[in-house]
């Protein structure tokens, strides 16, 4: 480009007095360039000059081969995972875009920037993998089992106390166990709300089971006597119970001479599971 009124050439030197080739700038930004005239008829015209401001767009970059990103744990941010490998088509480094960003669990694509070693070549952005895995929450404390009878199962049974790093919920392992008479320990999952970043955590829990008292259905009817007649003679109906036993009086000893109201008791036939 660039015209005169007389033959000639233009020619570009750099500050420092260097030619610079038209087709080719080996400096990105805005450059200040010296632009001569050579007449060709020197002995008739005089050289002369005047200054360009020239800006100059970096040079594109193509990442050849992306970078492997190292595993990150839920919590962890960018800065906190290594790439390595990768290359370009000239010398640099590879480096997270958003180096404070926390990743969710699982497997996302994040900006990496190429960033080249010679200022005059362009920063490329490329998206790489990145595997993230859940976290375990912390618990700080375990929660207490309140006692249950036999028979019930362990939802029935209540869990207190119990504090994690995270929120989220204590709960049986074993929901439907009916535990036997005694102490024991059962398995308690610690369920974080965030299942989507956060795993589960167990831990045992004492469970003390005591006797269970009969269900009563149905008292037996009980026949009528006569004068000079015992307890002991009365003749018992049918009465119902959840588990097997008897019913007898609680007193038999004595004759009845009126009416009186005595005492029933019910006999469970495992008196070491339920109580009489």
């Amino acid at each position: 480009g660039g015209d005169s009124t007389v033959p000639g050439k233009f020619e570009i030197y750099d500050v420092e007095g260097n030619r610079v080739d038209f087709k080719q700038f080996t400096e990105a930004g805005n450059v200040k360039y010296l632009c001569k005239f050579i007449p060709k008829q020197s002995d008739t015209y005089n050289e002369v000059s005047t200054y360009l401001f020239l800006k100059v767009s970096p040079k594109e970059v193509k990442v050849i081969n992306a970078p492997s990103a190292k595993p990150l744990v839920y919590g962890q941010t960018l800065s906190e995972s290594n790439l390595s490998g990768g290359n370009a088509e000239v010398p640099g480094i590879f480096v997270w875009k958003d180096i404070d960003t926390i990743p969710r669990a699982g497997t996302h694509y994040y900006d990496v920037n190429f960033v080249p070693s010679d200022k005059n070549c362009k920063v490329s952005t490329i998206k790489v993998r990145l595997e993230v895995q859940k976290a375990s929450p912390v618990v700080n404390a375990w929660p207490t089992a309140a006692d249950m009878e036999f028979g019930d199962k362990l939802e029935d049974c209540e869990l207190s106390g119990g504090t994690s790093n995270v929120p989220g919920k204590f709960v049986w392992s074993e929901s439907q166990e009916e535990p036997k008479i005694g102490t024991q320990s059962y398995t308690v999952l610690f369920k974080p709300y965030d299942s989507e970043n956060y795993f589960d955590v167990y831990n045992y829990v004492q469970v003390n089971v005591l006797r269970a008292y009969p269900k009563i259905y149905n008292y037996p009817s009980v026949s009528n006597l006569h004068y000079g007649q015992s307890l002991s003679d009365a003749k018992f109906g049918k009465g119902y119970s959840n588990v097997k036993g008897k019913f007898s009086w609680k007193k038999e000893e004595g004759f009845l001479f009126h009416h009186f109201q005595h005492i029933m008791v019910f006999q469970p036939l495992l008196v070491h599971i339920f109580v009489p």
